[in-house]
């Protein structure tokens, strides 16, 4: 299609007519191509491309979102790492409640075992021997948790 095209437009010229043609569409390119990348273009509805203005401009839009994204990333970790300090002292307290409620029960059962007049098992006494050390080591975990993280202690929101 192009062939018959090209053979249609070009049939009566010369070959220097066809180079000075050949020419001058380059120029034409050429000039329409600069008119383009400058702008110039404006007022038939080309933008061209960026000019420098406009790059300061997206620039300094870029870097105001990327400071907003730092700060909500910031107030993202504050919270992470409030939440998990408020979740690290419910679980201390949680296996602190959890060992005295078996010592409670413990101590129960051996007084309702002496109260009836019987001898209690060894592995009563070495059970609430290991419960009592076991709480003794989570109560010095917890007293140095604290005071790595005294805002525990207001039980800070999260």
């Amino acid at each position: 299609m192009f062939d018959r095209v090209s053979a249609w437009v070009t049939q009566d010229l010369t070959k220097d007519q066809l180079q000075g043609v050949s020419k001058v569409s380059w120029r034409l390119a050429l000039a329409v191509f600069i008119a383009y990348a400058m702008g110039w273009a404006g007022p038939l509805g080309f933008s061209g491309f960026a000019r420098a203005a406009d790059l300061d401009k997206v620039s300094a839009d870029q870097i105001q979102h990327v400071a907003d994204l730092g700060a909500k990333i910031a107030s993202v970790n504050s919270k992470l790492d409030r939440f998990q300090v408020n979740q690290q002292r419910a679980e201390y307290e949680a296996r602190l409640r959890q060992l005295d409620q078996d010592i409670f029960s413990i101590e129960a059962r051996l007084a309702e075992i002496t109260r009836l007049g019987q001898v209690a098992d060894a592995i009563y006494s070495q059970r609430l021997s290991e419960l009592r050390n076991e709480r003794g080591e989570v109560v010095r975990l917890y007293e140095a948790f604290l005071r790595v993280h005294p805002e525990a202690l207001s039980g800070g929101g999260g």
